[in-house]
């Protein structure tokens, strides 16, 4: 594997994650101004677990390193915190980053 392929597969789990963590702030925002049911915003969570595991076995499959597996660990079990919680709380999931 080289250089060139690992920091573009890392460039591109970067992506993916600040646009999860955008969706998650859009998501905190439009809360505060719209209702949105229960259904909705577990389906709003399971997308975000979606995004996260398609973002895992891509890195695992194109870039496996030991650091990459530690990171990807890391934000697979934050993403079934997120996606458990029954209601969204902003500072959890601030303090869950």
């Amino acid at each position: 594997m080289d250089a060139q392929t690992v920091i573009q597969s890392v460039l591109h789990f970067n992506l993916v994650l600040i646009i999860t963590v955008l969706q998650g702030d859009e998501l905190f925002f439009l809360k505060g101004r719209v209702r949105i049911s229960k259904r909705a915003e577990k389906s709003i969570y399971n997308g975000l677990f979606l995004i996260y595991y398609l973002a895992s076995l891509y890195l695992f499959v194109y870039a496996p390193s030991i650091i990459l597996f530690l990171l990807l660990f890391f934000a697979f079990i934050w993403a079934i915190r997120l996606n458990n919680n029954k209601t969204f709380d902003y500072h959890t999931y601030v303090s869950n980053l």
